[in-house]
């Protein structure tokens, strides 16, 4: 019996190195994403800013232009802040969105500044069985 448990120990063991290996590879594809997104805001940037040179050298205006530009980078922000959020979320972190540092999803509060942080989105399955949980939760208003 002590041999079924052990082995059953090492599966579970294994099961879990392969999550964190998924979790892993998950956030490195993300932040690969990321550096990509970057360079295209660059890009833009760039591409902007040699419009503006040139309408202020020539005289011309062109507003559709710029504003097709500015709304182009737009869009890649809100971009790159979705993927930066799905980055945190597999990390188990939470940006603090007074002073934007991490923080572990089960914080209340910032480490760095002490701000209120938002409740993190966490899945049921992660969470402790109910017995355990209940009896934490009981605990948990007399410590405060």
């Amino acid at each position: 019996m002590d041999f079924d448990h052990l082995v059953n120990k090492a599966k579970g063991l294994a099961d879990m190195a392969g999550r964190k290996t998924e979790e892993m590879l998950e956030v490195s594809k993300l932040k690969y994403n990321c550096v990509q997104l970057n360079n295209e805001i660059q890009r833009s940037y760039e591409k902007l800013g040699a419009f503006a040179y040139k309408f202020h050298k020539t005289g011309e205006e062109n507003p559709e232009l710029v504003e097709m530009c500015v709304n182009e980078i737009d869009t890649l922000l809100e971009k790159l802040r979705e993927l930066t959020e799905r980055i945190d979320e597999a990390q188990n972190k939470v940006r603090c969105p007074s002073c934007g540092s991490m923080n572990d999803s089960g914080a209340q509060f910032c480490m760095k500044c002490g701000g209120k942080l938002p409740e993190a989105k966490q899945e049921p399955e992660a969470e402790v069985p109910e017995e355990e949980g209940s009896a934490a939760g009981e605990n948990a208003p007399e410590e405060e």
